[in-house]
Formats: C-alpha cells, structure tokens, sequence
C-alpha cells in the first residue's frame, strides 16, 4: 500500500504507511530498514518535513555511508535547512562517490557555491572549483568560476585558456555572452 501511495505521489498516505512498515521490520533487517527510511526520507523532503526528513536520511547514511542516493537528498535537505558546513561537506563525499566524472565535477562545484556564497570562503570554494576542473574540464558553471579566480590572481594567459574551453560549446559561449566573464577573457585573450 506504501509503494501504491508513493506511486499516485499521495505523500502523505505514503508517509504513514511507510512509518508503519518501519515499526513492524525486524531490528536485523538492516537493508530493509535503511531502503524504507530512504523512501520516508524522500517523502518527509516533498512534504517539506525537512528535520524528519534530515532524522531518516542521516539514519540510514550512518548504516550505509555509500549510498548514493540518501547522500544527495541530505546535502539538499541541509542545504533547504541552513546547515551548509554540512552540506558542503556531503557534496564533497558525492563527488568521491561517483563514478562518473560528470557528476563528481558537478557536485564539486556545487560545494564550491556553497562554501563560496554561504559561508564567504573563497580559498575553499576556489579549491572544489579547481578539482572540479580536474574531473570534468568541460564543466562549464566551473570554467565561468575558474575565469574569475585566474583574473584576481592575474594569471591572464589562464584565463584566455579558460576562455578558449568554454568557447568550444553552445553553453560556453552563452555563459559568456550572459556574465561578465566574456569581458574578462576579452580583455586576457
């Protein structure tokens, strides 16, 4: 009856079905309590229950720290809850935890945002865009940010070369032509 719930996206009749499934698994059955508290993490997430949410997702990442899933759903429930030490920090273990490239950049960028825009540590998030960088070197949220940290450290030939990458793709070129950055590898090139 959870799964029907969860299936129609009756979040709320999802959510005390699966409270219920919880209460009647065995202490032992580790797995399936941790894949009916992932699922009642994501619910309590869409019902906006984000210190719920946060109790089960946490309780299932301290049983099953490799689970992919469970880790996003936290960094975005700290991120929705103000807690971004934390979330920094889960951002940082995903991008370790993928096995694509792609989504280990992205998910180093974004804890470079967070460390950059939330917390104002620029030496941080200059560092996660840089191994962003090395992930995914066409990562184009990453490049704009990289143009920015080569220009304040008057590294022009870097930028230009930052430039030339992101000129290679259609949403380089538009990120270019929409942030200040075009000007700056401009004025590099």
């Amino acid at each position: 009856i959870a799964q029907l719930a969860f299936a129609r996206e009756e979040w709320d009749e999802a959510a005390r079905w699966l409270e219920q499934v919880l209460e009647l698994l065995p202490p032992d059955a580790v797995e399936r309590i941790d894949d009916t508290r992932m699922r009642l993490g994501e619910v309590r997430l869409r019902l906006g229950q984000l210190a719920e949410a946060r109790r089960h997702l946490e309780l299932v990442l301290a049983d099953a720290p490799h689970r992919v899933n469970a880790t996003e759903m936290l960094a975005t429930t700290y991120e929705s809850l103000g807690l971004h030490p934390e979330a920094a920090a889960l951002w940082g273990r995903l991008a370790r935890l993928y096995t694509d490239p792609a989504q280990g950049a992205e998910a180093l960028y974004r804890q470079g945002e967070i460390l950059r825009v939330a917390l104002g540590d620029l030496d941080r998030a200059n560092d996660a865009f840089l191994r962003s960088s090395d992930l995914d070197p066409t990562f184009v949220p990453t490049l704009i940010r990289l143009v920015l940290y080569y220009w304040d450290r008057g590294e022009l030939a870097n930028v230009a070369e930052v430039g030339l990458e992101l000129l290679k793709t259609v949403e380089g070129v538009n990120a270019l032509a929409e942030e200040d950055t075009g000007l700056l590898v401009a004025l590099a090139a």
